[in-house]
């Protein structure tokens, strides 16, 4: 009956892919910064060298802290508060180019995606930024939406990634007299490589989902997947199970499925869910209301022990004395793991079928 179970939700494909691009003409962007002024595009070396002399260098999240370590970000900002766009004439590119990202990212029609502006960066030659996460400025925030400005660069390609697949994003495809859109889900991990030649320029904004998008019919072609998850998971549920637990409390019989994607306790929502994420609860919502089941959202914590070899060395004692990583950090540059010794998976941040915290 699993077997059935897991091979319906998988059949379910996704409605759009992890990242999508568009590119568009320059001219409904009027853009101007604070102590530099109105900006010209395309962009002329003179220019970016001025939004340089204004700029800061940027600082990058980990865990929680904010961090300004140029080996692993490497990059010119500037704050939002001192970038003024003109939003009425911006709009007319801007808005429409937002419907076409959000369907080619799989995100419920009925939703609207709002973009909030979050800073100006500036790729000089050798900056860059490391393979890292996005983390989550707000919420209902689902994907990060980046604006390549008119310039001529090279190197600088943006990689994004998300389960072993790969997208790349290379200055070739960026055409220097138009505006070029990337956007990507917020948990897909992405990189910006060294800038060779010229300057990268860009706006990069949050964008987020709201919740009033209403949670709609299952997508059409799919009422073949519904039943044979229909019938598996009633025949499932039917079988007989123990009556108590070990400790004595009654014991339910419980189905869990993984989702594509990560999530955060901040960002774990019913209405926020991407891509084939959204489909698939959807079938499950449906069931359960069929069989009279309940329905959780949920976190999985996974905590894994190895046995590793420790391969010591000078330098990295100096980087160990320099980040004062802790014991139980994943490095695979510092650690091979030889042997799993023990595995644990547990669900927490439980919603229920109404979005409430649930225990």
């Amino acid at each position: 009956m699993l077997t059935k179970i897991t091979e319906a939700l998988k059949s379910v494909e996704s409605q759009g892919g992890f990242s999508a691009k568009q590119v568009t003409i320059a001219t409904d962007l009027n853009l101007e910064i604070k102590g530099v002024g109105k900006l010209r595009l395309p962009l002329k070396p003179s220019k970016v060298k001025s939004l340089i002399k204004v700029a800061r260098p940027a600082k990058f999240g980990w865990k929680d802290q904010t961090l300004l370590d140029p080996e692993v970000r490497n990059v010119w900002e500037i704050p939002k508060s001192n970038v003024k766009i003109d939003k009425r004439q911006w709009n007319k590119t801007f808005n429409p180019v937002l419907e076409k990202l959000k369907k080619q990212l799989g995100l419920p029609i009925q939703g609207k995606l709002k973009a909030h502006l979050h800073n100006a960066l500036i790729y000089e030659k050798g900056q860059f930024f490391q393979p890292h996460q996005d983390s989550e400025k707000g919420e209902g925030m689902v994907a990060t939406l980046v604006v390549v400005l008119p310039s001529f660069y090279r190197g600088g390609s943006l990689n994004v990634s998300l389960q072993g697949q790969k997208k790349n994003y290379p200055s070739t495809s960026t055409p220097q007299d138009k505006l070029t859109f990337i956007a990507f889900y917020a948990d897909c991990y992405h990189q910006v490589r060294p800038v060779t030649d010229g300057y990268r320029v860009v706006l990069t904004y949050n964008l987020m989902l709201d919740d009033e998008c209403s949670e709609g019919a299952v997508a059409p072609g799919l009422d073949g997947a519904q039943n044979v998850l229909s019938n598996a998971v009633s025949g499932d549920f039917s079988q007989p199970i123990e009556q108590k637990t070990h400790y004595g409390h009654p014991r339910n019989r419980k189905l869990v499925y993984l989702l594509d994607h990560e999530y955060t306790q901040k960002g774990l929502s019913w209405k926020t869910l991407k891509n084939g994420d959204r489909v698939r609860t959807q079938l499950l919502q449906n069931l359960a209301e069929e069989l009279n089941l309940e329905l959780y959202l949920g976190l999985i914590d996974l905590h894994e022990v190895w046995y590793c070899d420790d391969h010591y060395d000078e330098w990295r004692y100096q980087r160990y004395r320099r980040e004062r990583w802790d014991d139980d950090d994943d490095d695979s540059a510092d650690y091979e793991r030889i042997e799993l010794i023990e595995k644990e998976a547990s669900v927490i941040h439980w919603l229920d079928s109404s979005g409430k915290p649930s225990e």
